[in-house]
């Protein structure tokens, strides 16, 4: 286990403009086969280290048995 907790920070990214609002909103009308992706490149996940982990806080969960 590891002796530092990594910090994560929000990534505020700044609002859209009209203009990319008006082609969002051209795309969200085609239909998906209309839509051109021949000239977008394969995505490369082998390294995965720019994704954000989620840390889930642990509980700790007690049982009693029973005997009966």
């Amino acid at each position: 286990m590891r002796d530092t907790e990594r910090v994560y920070r929000q990534i505020d990214f700044p609002p859209l403009t009209k203009e990319q609002k008006k082609r969002l909103e051209t795309v969200k009308a085609m239909k998906d086969e209309d839509i051109n992706i021949k000239d977008i490149p394969e995505a490369d996940f082998s390294d995965a280290s720019f994704f954000y982990a989620v840390k889930i806080p642990k509980k700790k969960i007690y049982t009693s048995i029973f005997s009966r």
